[in-house]
Parts: C-alpha cells; sequence; structure tokens
C-alpha cells in the first residue's frame, strides 16, 4: 500500500513538472493563437460587444428625441414645425442619428416621405423604427392630439428595452465578479489537498526509513 501512494505521489510530481504554471501559460498562448488563426470566434464576440453598444446608444438618442418632441407637443407648438425643421431640430441634438435625421431632411425636401421613412427603419432597426419613421416623415399630417399618446407608448417600449439591457449587463457583472471566486477557493482547496498528500507522504518516508 505504502509503495502505491510512492507511485501516485511521484507520478504526480512528474506531473506537475512537465506541466507546471509555465506549460499552462504556453499551452493558454497556443489556444489563442489557434483561435486568432481560426479568425472568426474572438472577432464575433467583439462584433456583438460592439453591436449592443450601438444598439443601446441608439436607444439612448431615441429616447431624448422623443423627449424633444414631446415637450414641444405639451407647450403646443406642433404646428409651428414642418417635418423638416423638427427633423432639423433633432439633428442638432444628436450624435449616431444626426446623419439619419439630416438624410431624412434631404428626402422630404423632394417629397420622399416612404425613402425617408424606410432609411430610418434601416438605420435603426429597432421594434418601435416602423412607427417612429412614419410619425418623423408624416410629421405635416399628424394630428396634433393624438402625439402625446403615440410619444408615451414608444417612450414605455424603450424603458422596457433599457430596463432588460440593464439587467443582462448586471447578470454579466455578477458572473464576472463570481468567477475569480470560484477560481481562488478552487486553488485553496487544492492547495489543501495537495499540501495533506504531501505530509502523508513524509510520514510514509519516516516509516520506510
Amino acid at each position: 500500500m505504502q509503495y502505491l501512494i510512492l507511485i501516485i505521489f511521484w507520478t504526480g510530481v512528474l506531473l506537475l513538472k512537465t506541466e507546471g504554471p509555465y506549460d499552462l501559460k504556453k499551452r493558454a498562448e497556443a489556444y489563442f493563437r489557434k483561435e486568432k488563426d481560426k479568425g472568426g470566434d474572438r472577432s464575433s464576440v467583439f462584433a456583438s460587444v460592439k453591436a449592443r453598444l450601438h444598439r443601446e446608444a441608439l436607444i439612448r438618442e431615441i429616447s431624448e428625441s422623443l423627449g424633444y418632441i414631446k415637450n414641444i407637443a405639451v407647450l403646443g407648438r406642433s404646428s409651428e414645425f414642418s417635418a423638416q425643421a423638427l427633423l432639423e431640430g433633432l439633428a442638432d441634438i444628436s450624435v449616431k442619428l444626426k446623419p439619419v435625421y439630416v438624410e431624412m431632411a434631404r428626402y422630404l425636401s423632394t417629397g420622399e416621405k416612404t425613402k425617408a421613412r424606410q432609411h430610418f427603419i434601416d438605420s435603426t432597426g429597432l421594434g418601435i423604427s416602423a412607427g417612429l419613421g412614419e410619425l418623423l416623415a408624416g410629421w405635416d399630417d399628424v394630428d396634433p392630439k393624438s402625439i402625446e399618446e403615440t410619444l408615451a407608448s414608444y417612450q414605455t417600449v424603450l424603458r422596457e428595452e433599457r430596463i432588460t439591457a440593464q439587467k443582462r449587463k448586471n447578470e454579466i457583472l455578477s458572473d464576472l465578479i463570481y468567477f475569480p471566486v470560484v477560481i481562488n477557493c478552487m486553488i485553496v482547496l487544492l492547495n489543501f489537498i495537495y499540501i495533506t498528500f504531501f505530509i502523508g507522504q513524509q510520514d510514509s518516508f519516516t516509516v520506510l526509513f
């Protein structure tokens, strides 16, 4: 039994020597080089993160745009703004959506409402894009009495999207915080097992010699 324990012990020592931290590091580097050569996995992750951040920025700016339009409606000034004037005002308070609003205003200047609406849909790709694009492109024909109600429904949808996105970020953050804790606990546990086994081997050497 003692010889079996010794064999297990020295096998473990050899394995640790042949695959120590440095070797594990080399294996990790080789893995990431392989993933880089494959060229899609990590780039797709970065693309996904970039797309998510872009979407959140669009939602934020559209929310600000809705607030701007709502202030106009509350003040009873909606009839004072043509669709082009409204889009130019929205462009002034926007960053990512500024070129979208400018292009929509350009389409409207030539009477191309359908293209203006479609441009907004293609540029934003949100659930409310079709309805909001219709509202902006057809602003001159919208009943002022229905504007506030319509805007409130859009704001509710965007609020729910923001809450969902925040929950998703909180879940990811909690996972990132929890993962190192689990790794540390595993290291401590493995350390404890190894030390206990090593002390047992010292007792075996004492008996043998």
